[in-house]
């Protein structure tokens, strides 16, 4: 879904930006995706395709910030905005996060995850003997 209006020089502008995003390991979509798309083989075309859109969606996608782990569901509906699929993209993001959690990456996973409150209310160990 292209932007009424949206001209060529504005899609590459948006392309460099998104570019720019990756280079620099910006705490956006953009990041996370193209670090999925390369550990999965895909192309950002392929990527774009699996979400049901275009690379220029994807690219309106990818700057956007991640998922607050409060609203997740809802971010990902508004992130999504008619440019991909959100239930793709909804499903997308949690594998990244996933990934992420087994590899240890400072990824989506650590933006996007709350608090964790267990600690402080878990029970303690029985006592060794």
């Amino acid at each position: 879904m292209n932007l009424p209006g949206s001209t060529a020089r504005h899609r590459r502008l948006i392309a460099g930006l998104v570019q720019r995003a990756i280079d620099s390991g910006a705490s956006l979509l953009a990041t996370d995706l193209d670090r999925y798309a390369a550990a999965e083989g895909l192309s950002w075309e392929q990527l774009a395709r699996s979400l049901r859109g275009t690379p220029d969606d994807l690219n309106q996608v990818a700057l956007c910030r991640p998922p607050s782990a409060e609203r997740f569901i809802d971010d990902v509906q508004v992130i999504a905005g008619g440019y991909v699929d959100a239930d793709r993209l909804l499903i997308l993001l949690r594998q990244i996060q996933v990934l992420g959690a087994f590899s240890g990456s400072r990824s989506l996973r650590l933006r996007a995850a709350g608090p964790y409150h267990g600690a402080a209310s878990a029970p303690s160990a029985p006592a060794r003997r």
